[in-house]
């Protein structure tokens, strides 16, 4: 039995045993209610019979005479059948006789006196029949309850199931290679969350595969040239019309090449991973380390004190995005570097020539380079686009009216 019938059979038990105890409450409360009428109706009758006998023994002094009871306007009103007994003879009795088979009726016997008995009984069948209507009447209520019940769970299987058919219709196009796109996540309930899982499981994934088919292109693409240099100058060697130490100073340059072009795309294809909490100030400090003695002499950071700066980001690819901002600014210019720091803001100022305001929008292009006189990737402002993008963050790039280039990392 599957998921949906088991849910559809659970709900239908659930409404059947509702509907099924309140019918059966119901019932037990209604034949009690008619016991205690019965009850009732045998107390009213010995109570008046006996106030009947009382006053005529009154009238008649010592003798009890009953021939009269039956004219007595209290007794008459009565709905049941009664008689006096002294020892086994009937002396007194109502109209009809009191009944001599006792099925169906109710039987109630009071002692007058030592020698005298009163019976009354009244008949039970009309009770029995309106009971037996109410059991007729709630059992075909129970038969709609239940039809109804059938109904609307049919229709709440459908609601409740409804975000878990969504659900399993994306599961089933991430299983054919085709990315779903975002399921709407109603609620904070387990369902909810397993809806806001599923979505980022998906961003995750259609990421990856974004920069699996981005390195796949990028590699084939960008490695090709400098194995082409390669392999041309080692015809130009084995044909005697290259000196070896400038075929070797080439293989030297281009295997620089093709390594900042991987470490570019090895970047881009592990993603930024997952958040820590660090202080800001001292990943600076340490890239800015990385470099040679006289480029970190140009460096200055803004503002210049021991106070940490905590953030919660991906630790390392926020270091290589600043990397790669702090060798930008030194490739492109000559002056001092300017590095200032705030709670979410990272700025990387530089006093070179700027960049031109038609080109701005190319920066993060992969393989865009401003200049190709300068050694590079291409890659390295991409790949701090995607950390931007990875901490819900902005890049943005600007040229400043007094002169050099400033780029503002926010999150």
């Amino acid at each position: 039995m599957d998921f949906r019938s088991r849910l559809l059979g659970g709900l239908v038990l659930v409404a059947l045993i509702t509907t099924g105890t309140q019918t059966t409450l119901g019932y037990l409360g209604f034949q009690h209610s008619l016991q205690n009428d019965l009850q009732g109706d045998l107390v009213r009758l010995v109570e008046t019979l006996k106030v009947a006998i009382e006053l005529e023994h009154e009238t008649e002094d010592e003798a009890l005479h009953f021939e009269v009871l039956e004219h007595q306007p209290e007794v008459l009103e009565l709905e049941g059948r009664w008689q006096v007994l002294e020892g086994n003879q009937v002396v007194a009795s109502s109209v009809p006789p009191f009944p001599q088979n006792l099925t169906g009726w109710m039987v109630k016997k009071e002692t007058l006196n030592d020698r005298t008995t009163l019976q009354v009984a009244v008949n039970v069948a009309e009770h029995n029949q309106a009971l037996q209507e109410y059991l007729k009447s709630s059992l075909t209520t129970l038969g709609f309850s239940v039809v109804f019940a059938v109904v609307m769970a049919l229709l709440l299987l459908k609601y409740l199931l409804l975000p878990l058919s969504r659900l399993q219709h994306a599961i089933g196009e991430l299983a054919r290679s085709h990315y779903p796109s975002p399921l709407q996540a109603e609620g904070h309930d387990a369902l909810g969350e397993l809806t806001r899982s599923f979505n980022q499981m998906v961003s995750q994934l259609r990421q990856a595969a974004d920069r699996e088919r981005s390195f796949t292109r990028y590699a084939s693409h960008e490695l090709r040239t400098p194995l082409t240099a390669i392999k041309a100058n080692l015809g130009a060697v084995q044909a005697g019309v290259m000196p070896e130490q400038e075929f070797l100073e080439v293989v030297s340059s281009n295997t620089r090449q093709m390594e900042s072009i991987l470490q570019g795309l090895l970047h881009l294809a592990r993603g930024t991973g997952e958040p820590i909490p660090f202080d800001l100030k001292q990943l600076v400090q340490e890239q800015m380390g990385s470099f040679s003695p006289e480029q970190q002499a140009r460096f200055h950071l803004h503002p210049d004190s021991p106070d940490p700066l905590e953030v919660n980001l991906p630790r390392v690819a926020l270091g290589n995005a600043i990397r790669n901002l702090l060798d930008n600014a030194l490739k492109y210019s000559s002056g001092p570097v300017d590095v200032n720091l705030q709670a979410r803001t990272l700025q990387v100022r530089d006093h070179g020539q700027g960049v031109p305001e038609a080109l701005l929008d190319k920066l993060t292009g992969a393989f865009f380079r401003a200049s190709t006189d300068i050694e590079g990737s291409g890659l390295g402002l991409a790949y701090v686009q995607q950390v931007a993008e990875a901490i819900d963050g902005t890049l943005v790039f600007r040229n400043l009216p007094e002169g050099g280039f400033e780029v503002q990392l926010s999150w």
